[in-house]
Parts: structure tokens; C-alpha cells; sequence
């Protein structure tokens, strides 16, 4: 995901773009001014705009926001210490994505471009199952395939994801939340489990076998299970 920052004091550009560098988001040489920005997205196309109202020369940020939604298409978020009634009326009648008052909560942030991150991906995915996903293990984004996963559990705050290779990555997140993120090949077999079912190997009295783990199958979720696994054998 391209993200161009457009901020006219450059110390606190600079501030953003690492911080989103260190998010492991491809980020633009920040703009300054409108002129500047409008020369970035042509050239560089990004997908998200970070947007101070207030901008070098005479167009302010609402300006560009208008020529935004005229011409380009690009989502944007307002990063601005102006709060007043209205310049926030100005602002929303130019429909952003978010509006962030400084000095910016980089929390806040963070998880409003993650949703419109993955508002995006659920629009480029219309019409295709969704094949992968980024997951966050505490130090970086991770591209996962998800034929790749054997199953998913479910650890107090965090999720456990299996992968075919042996390896296993730990992700802040709840299961209900993260089943979310998966597309329809996987299943719930027990309130601490979600398993591909693409990839399971045999079906015991105990519990389904998926490489070397054995997966429980809750009361709760077995009538579900056996229908839906026998509907794809079938």
C-alpha cells in the first residue's frame, strides 16, 4: 500500500513517514504543497493520502481534497490542528476517509488506515476469493497464503496461525475477529479452533487429524463440521 504524506511543516512529515516506514508501508516522498502533491499522485499513483489542511502557497488542503474526489479517486485521511466548526463542516463535505486532529495519536493512526486498508482489499475482492493476508506478529506485516494454514488457535488475547512449513506466528487478535480475515475454506471446530479444510488429513473419534496436530471437534460445532465436510468430499 503506497501512502503520500502531504504536510507542510517537514519535521512533522518526516515524523509520519517513518513511522509508517517502520509500519512496513511503501511511502512516498512527502509534498508540501498542492502543486507538489498533485505531481506525486500522477506520477507515483498512491493508494492513500495523509492530508494537513494547511499547505505552502495559496490552495489549502480542502482544495486538494476536492480535486481529489473530482479527478483522482484516492482515499485520504485529515491530519490537522484546525478543529474549529468550520473548517471541520469545509473538511467533511469533502467526504475523507477519517479526520485525525494533531499532535497525532499514532495508535489512531494506525488503525485508521488499516481500515481502510482493508476496506480496499474487500473491494479488490468482489468478485475473487480472498487468497492471502497480512498479519502483524509484533515486528512486522507478514504475507500469508491461506492454503498455506493448517489451523488457527485461539491464545487468551492472540491467535496462533500453523502454517505447512512448521512455522507458527502469533498475532494479536481474538478468533472471532480474525475468521474474519479468511475466506470460505475454513471452519470452526471448537470455541479455541479454526482449521483449513482443504488440508485435513483424517477424521479420528477423537479429534481431526491435520499434519501432525490433532484438532478437537466441540459439541457445539460437530453437526456443522460433518456437513460441511462431507458437502466437500462429495
Amino acid at each position: 500500500m503506497k501512502v503520500l504524506v502531504v504536510e507542510d511543516e517537514i519535521i512533522i512529515a518526516d515524523n509520519i513517514c517513518q513511522f509508517l516506514t517502520d509500519k512496513n508501508y511503501a511511502v512516498l516522498e512527502p509534498a508540501l504543497s498542492y502543486d507538489e502533491a498533485i505531481e506525486s499522485i500522477e506520477k507515483e499513483a498512491p493508494d492513500l493520502i495523509l492530508l494537513d489542511i494547511q499547505l505552502q502557497g495559496d490552495r489549502t488542503g480542502i482544495d486538494l481534497a476536492k480535486k481529489l474526489e473530482e479527478s483522482y479517486q484516492v482515499p485520504f485521511i485529515y491530519l490537522t490542528s484546525n478543529s474549529d466548526e468550520t473548517t471541520m463542516n469545509l473538511a467533511i463535505d469533502t467526504n475523507p476517509s477519517a479526520f485525525l486532529i494533531k499532535p497525532l495519536n499514532k495508535k489512531q493512526l494506525f488503525a485508521a488506515i488499516e481500515i481502510i486498508r482493508r476496506r480496499m482489499n474487500g473491494l479488490q475482492e468482489t468478485d475473487e476469493k480472498r487468497r492471502n493476508l497480512f498479519v502483524n506478529n509484533g515486528k512486522e506485516h507478514i504475507n500469508i497464503l491461506l492454503d498455506d494454514i493448517l489451523m488457527v488457535k485461539s491464545e487468551n488475547v492472540y491467535v496462533e496461525i500453523n502454517l505447512k512449513n512448521g512455522q507458527r506466528i502469533l498475532t494479536r487478535s481474538t478468533l472471532a475477529q480474525f475468521i474474519e480475515l479468511l475466506n470460505e475454506d475454513f471452519i470452526q471446530t471448537h470455541r479455541s479452533y479454526v482449521v483449513n479444510i482443504k488440508n485435513i488429513g483424517k477424521i479420528g473419534k477423537s479429534g481431526i487429524f491435520i499434519g501432525t496436530h490433532e484438532v478437537p471437534i466441540g459439541n457445539k460445532y460437530r453437526k456443522v463440521f460433518y456437513e460441511r465436510f462431507k458437502s466437500d468430499k462429495s
